[in-house]
């Protein structure tokens, strides 16, 4: 009875996770309005790109309105989705995409030009530094000069897209080889300060000075005046 009970309950739960995911016209008419105010948001940000925005949002829009007339509800959902996806794809997806790119890259130029500018990565982040601050430039004029269809803006975004994420990459290996030479540094251990004993057992000890006798013949240490052997005088 358990085991029976157990599997309805499943059953159940599974049938609630498929209807909960499900699509509904409801559901696809507020994506639509919010994929819609971003389009328009996107038009006045990159006046350039304008018309290739609104000609995709009118072939959205008339996918859209054939969605509305069909009167099954779930084919209904399924076309509205469609819909959605064309206004939110294309160049539309691509521009918003690319404006969180582009401050990404500015983020870490001003990190690595920050905590670089002195260290021994320097050298090596200077000309990376340089080509990002190239590519932001270049991605800046694009962005203002636009495109005027919906093919032409797709294609010039993802060129961008494709720029700025190399950028992020150069950029992201000359932080990782400062950490990993700052960690590096951290593990190393530190020479033990000198002390006065230490100091003097590692000093050289001084070599006595050696003379021989003129007479005996006698090899003499030290500083004596006098032979130790014959006792003739130091010559």
């Amino acid at each position: 009875m358990r085991m029976k009970n157990a599997v309805l309950v499943l059953g159940l739960a599974l049938a609630l996770a498929g209807t909960s995911c499900k699509r509904t016209q409801e559901g696809e008419t507020k994506a639509w309005e919010r994929n819609a105010v971003r389009a328009q948001e996107l038009s006045a940000l990159y006046p350039g790109f304008a018309p290739a925005i609104q000609a995709q949002q009118a072939k959205a829009e008339g996918a859209m309105d054939v969605a509305r007339g069909i009167s099954n509800a779930e084919e209904g959902a399924r076309k509205m989705a469609e819909a959605n996806a064309l206004l939110a794809g294309g160049c539309v997806g691509g521009l918003a995409g690319a404006d969180a790119k582009v401050r990404q890259v500015r983020e870490k130029v001003a990190t690595v030009s920050a905590s670089l500018a002195a260290g021994p990565e320097a050298e090596a982040a200077r000309p990376v530094v340089a080509d990002a601050q190239r590519v932001l430039a270049s991605v800046d004029e694009a962005l203002r000069r636009g495109a005027a269809d919906p093919v032409a803006a797709t294609a010039i975004v993802r060129k961008l897209e494709s720029d700025l994420s190399g950028a992020a990459g150069n950029l992201d290996r000359i932080l990782d080889a400062a950490k990993k030479r700052q960690e590096a540094a951290k593990g190393t251990p530190q020479a033990a300060p000198a002390t006065a004993a230490g100091a003097a057992s590692a000093a050289p000890k001084a070599v006595p000075a050696t003379w021989k006798c003129a007479y005996c013949g006698r090899v003499q240490e030290g500083t004596g005046l006098k032979c130790a052997g014959c006792g003739a005088a130091r010559k």
